[in-house]
C-alpha cells in the first residue's frame, strides 16, 4: 500500500499541497481586493457635518448596566455634559442584577433626567431568559418617551456633541436606524493597541458594508433607532442569543429598509470606550460575540467571515508544514503573508488618522499577524460551540 501522509513526499501530499496553493492564492487576492474596497469607501466618504435642528425631537438614551461601579460615574457625567437641550431627552438607565455599587453611585449623581429601573422587579422568572441585557433593552424600550432612541454601554465615555450628531444625522437623512463610530482608548499595551487596531477596522468595515448595502453590522454601545421600529423589529433581535441585540436588529431593519440604515462618519459621534486589560477576558468578550456568527440573517456577511478564517487557517497550517518541512513551501508563505500585512497597513493606516491613535503604522504587521491567530482560534472556538462565562454567567 502506497503511504498516505501529508507530511511525506508522496503524491497525496504535492496534490493537496497545489490544490491549497491554488485555493489559498484565490483568498489571498479577494482578501486584498476586500480591504481595499473597505479603504476605498471610508476614504471617498466626507466627514458629516450635522445640520442645524429646528425642532429637536425628544431622545431617550438607554444604557443596560451590570457590576459596572468602576465605570457608570464617569459614563453618566459625559452624558449630561451634552450640548443637547435638557428637557429634550432623557437617561434610562437598567440595572441587570448588579451586586456592586452601580445603582447606588448612579444615584449619588442626582442626575434629573436620570430615570433608573431594576430588571429583577421587572421579569417573573430567571428560568426563561436567554439574554438578560436584551431583557433590559425591551424593559428600557417600554419605559421610554423619546421618538428616537440611542443606545450605549455603561463603560462608554461621549463626547458634548454626541446626542445632537446622532440625532442630526438620524432626522435629516430620514433614517430609521443609524449606528456610529467606536473607538478604544489604549495605554500602548500590545493587547490594548491590539483592540483599538482592530475595532477601528471593524469600524471601518461597518460603515463600508452599510453605505454600499451589502453587509450589516452595528454595535449597541453606539447606535440609534426610531422607537416604531424598534418596537417592530425587537423580536428579531436573536433573542435566544447571549449576545447580538446590535447586530440582529440592524440586519432585520435592513432586509426591508436597506435605504433606511446608515453610518455617521463624524468625530463628533465618536464615542470611546475601554479594553480588555487580558488576553482570557478578551477571548470570553470576543467569544461571546462570534457565538451569533453562525445565525446571521445577512449572508453576505457569513460568507465574508467564513472567507477571512478559512484564508487566515490556511496561512497559519502553511506556515507550520514549512517548519516541519524545513523550507520547501517558504515561498507560498511570504506571499500570502506578505498579501495579509500589505492590505491591512494600507486599512489601519487610515483608521490610526481618523481615531488619531497614538500606535506607529510601523507596527501593524505586527499586530495583523496578532489578529490571524487570534481569529483562528476565536473562529475555531466559536464552531465547536465552546462555552463561555461572562459577568459572572455562564453561557
Amino acid at each position: 500500500m502506497y503511504p498516505i501522509c501529508i507530511f511525506g513526499d508522496t503524491i497525496v501530499f504535492h496534490f493537496m499541497t497545489y490544490f491549497f496553493a491554488f485555493v489559498s492564492f484565490f483568498l489571498a487576492i479577494d482578501y486584498a481586493v476586500f480591504i481595499l474596497k473597505i479603504r476605498s469607501d471610508w476614504s471617498k466618504k466626507n466627514e458629516t457635518t450635522y445640520c442645524q435642528i429646528l425642532n429637536f425631537p425628544f431622545v431617550s438614551v438607554i444604557i443596560s448596566a451590570r457590576n459596572e461601579e468602576n465605570n457608570i460615574s464617569d459614563c453618566l457625567k459625559s452624558i449630561i455634559a451634552t450640548d443637547y437641550p435638557l428637557d429634550k431627552y432623557e437617561i434610562l438607565l437598567i440595572d441587570d442584577h448588579s451586586d456592586d455599587n452601580t445603582v447606588a453611585l448612579a444615584e449619588n449623581l442626582e442626575i434629573q433626567n436620570l430615570v433608573i429601573y431594576k430588571l429583577k422587579n421587572h421579569i417573573k422568572s430567571l428560568q426563561h431568559i436567554h439574554s438578560f441585557k436584551k431583557a433590559a433593552l425591551a424593559l428600557a424600550t417600554k419605559k421610554s418617551k423619546g421618538e428616537l432612541l440611542l443606545f450605549t454601554d455603561a463603560d462608554v465615555l461621549v463626547l458634548p456633541t454626541w446626542i445632537r450628531a446622532m440625532t442630526s444625522y438620524c432626522e435629516n437623512g430620514e433614517f430609521h436606524m443609524i449606528t456610529g463610530p467606536i473607538k478604544y482608548a489604549s495605554n500602548n499595551s500590545i493587547i490594548q493597541n491590539f483592540q483599538a487596531l482592530d475595532t477601528a477596522g471593524t469600524m471601518l468595515w461597518t460603515a463600508s458594508g452599510i453605505w454600499s448595502r451589502k453587509t450589516y453590522l452595528a454595535n449597541g454601545a453606539n447606535m440609534m433607532v426610531r422607537k416604531t421600529i424598534y418596537e417592530q423589529y425587537q423580536h428579531l433581535q436573536g433573542i435566544k442569543m447571549a449576545s447580538g441585540d446590535d447586530v440582529f436588529l440592524i440586519q432585520s431593519i435592513a432586509e426591508k429598509y436597506p435605504q433606511k440604515v446608515g453610518f455617521i462618519k463624524t468625530k463628533e459621534a465618536i464615542v470611546t470606550t475601554f479594553p480588555e486589560v487580558s488576553w482570557q477576558n478578551l477571548f470570553e468578550q470576543r467569544l461571546r460575540w462570534a457565538s451569533k456568527n453562525q445565525t446571521y440573517s445577512n449572508e453576505r456577511l457569513t460568507i465574508r467571515t467564513g472567507m477571512i478564517y478559512i484564508f487566515y487557517l490556511i496561512c497559519l497550517t502553511f506556515f507550520f508544514l514549512v517548519l516541519i518541512k524545513k523550507g520547501s513551501l517558504w515561498g507560498i508563505v511570504a506571499i500570502l503573508f506578505f498579501i495579509k500585512i500589505a492590505a491591512d497597513t494600507w486599512l489601519l493606516k487610515s483608521a490610526i488618522e481618523y481615531f488619531r491613535f497614538s500606535i506607529s503604522v510601523v507596527f501593524v504587521p505586527f499586530y495583523a499577524l496578532i489578529q490571524m491567530v487570534y481569529i483562528v482560534i476565536l473562529g475555531t472556538m466559536s464552531l465547536i460551540n465552546s462555552g463561555f462565562e461572562w459577568k459572572g454567567r455562564k453561557f
